[in-house]
């Protein structure tokens, strides 16, 4: 197998997060890289261990913040097609539950509207965007 420039920054934030569990901004990149590598669940997970840290995150050097962490955790969950919560009790790990914290309102128009879930990842390219 050949180790991908990703792979590799796979393993550089993995061992990062392993010897420094609070390093917000490793968990940030691990988050980002398994997004690109296809890995949606672990994506997910790092995105939630970086809000758990400091679910107001801001990096100053790489002008990423929690809102990109959310888009992540968004797209993450849409390729796991885990568009919105079906149960009574709202579930945050949703696609809907994330675009809906970046834009107020979204997830009631989503519904009122009867969109599917290409509206979803067309909400996300435009969130990203701004």
């Amino acid at each position: 197998m050949i180790d991908t420039t990703a792979e590799r920054a796979s393993d550089f934030f993995q061992k990062s997060v392993a010897s420094e569990p609070g390093n917000v901004d490793a968990w940030v990149g691990l988050a980002g890289v398994e997004l690109a590598l296809g890995n949606w669940q672990a994506a997910a997970n790092s995105g939630l261990a970086a809000l758990n840290l400091d679910n107001r995150y801001f990096s100053q050097h790489d002008n990423i913040d929690y809102r990109d962490v959310h888009l992540i955790l968004a797209e993450s969950y849409f390729f796991q097609g885990w568009f919105e919560h079906t149960q009574e009790t709202p579930d945050p790990n949703n696609t809907l539950h994330h675009i809906d914290l970046l834009s107020p309102g979204f997830k009631r128009f989503y519904r009122d509207n009867e969109l599917n879930p290409q509206d979803l990842i067309l909400k996300i390219e435009e969130l990203q965007r701004r």
